[in-house]
């Protein structure tokens, strides 16, 4: 008790995570998607990879059963559920990683993925066809992968499967039901991993308070925003966290 006490104690750091919530949810509630590319870089780089990984997974829970609830209508089912059954299978492959991998290769590892995904995205890059089944279960398979080593889930589906020309209404659904199936099948795995702890569930929580509201602002903006606004801001600030992640610039989050 008196260790779970200490690691309760707030720290400079958690004012960073704080703000990183916030802007997760701004994100999160705007684009439908990439909550966790803006949290996991801050709070990998301000505590701990294991800590951003676990607290993501409780913090994006709560708030986000209301969004689902409303995407069901648009989601487009037959492009979901063959991903999240391949990615049934590989996210305990990303659970080991996490937890034996270095945690600055991880942190590395996070950023330079972000950042790929969003340079691939804003030129533009478009699937114009259906992926084939070898690509579907890369791409599932990738997801799940993700998904457990860095709570990111959501980068190879936007980019290979759900970014191809089509209505933000419906790629916002697709991931919001996508990346919420996929918390569930993470926090499972990382329990019983034994990497998911009691702190990490308590601090996910306090965490939810600033990501709600992040959610709440995104969800008004989102219907006063054109398509290429919706797409330039969620880039911006996804990218903007990425950065500021990267092991050079520990001085400012510690």
């Amino acid at each position: 008790m008196t260790e779970l006490w200490a690691f309760l104690a707030p720290q400079p750091a958690h004012a960073a995570v704080l703000v990183a919530a916030f802007l997760a949810g701004l994100v999160r509630g705007f684009a439908g998607f990439g909550a966790a590319m803006v949290f996991i870089p801050v709070t990998a780089a301000a505590i701990s990879p294991v800590f951003a990984v676990c607290s993501l997974q409780v913090m994006d829970t709560p708030p986000t059963l209301p969004l689902m609830w409303k995407a069901v209508r648009f989601a487009e089912w037959r492009r979901i559920v063959p991903l999240f059954l391949v990615a049934i299978l590989s996210v305990p492959l990303g659970v080991l990683a996490l937890k034996y991998a270095d945690p600055g290769v991880m942190r590395w590892g996070f950023s330079l993925l972000i950042g790929a995904i969003v340079a691939a995205l804003a030129s533009g890059w478009r699937m114009n066809r259906e992926p084939r089944l070898p690509e579907t279960l890369g791409i599932g398979g990738l997801a799940g992968f993700l998904s457990g080593s860095s709570g990111m889930s959501g980068p190879p589906v936007i980019l290979f499967y759900l970014s191809r020309a089509a209505s933000p209404h419906v790629v916002r659904a697709n991931l919001i039901l996508f990346l919420g199936a996929m918390t569930v099948l993470s926090v499972t795995n990382l329990a019983f991993s034994g990497l998911f702890r009691l702190e990490h569930a308590v601090w996910g929580l306090i965490f939810v308070i600033p990501y709600s509201i992040g959610i709440l602002i995104g969800v008004r903006l989102f219907g006063k925003a054109s398509e290429r606004t919706f797409r330039r801001v969620a880039y911006a600030v996804i990218l903007g966290a990425a950065l500021v992640g990267l092991p050079l610039f520990d001085g400012l989050l510690r």
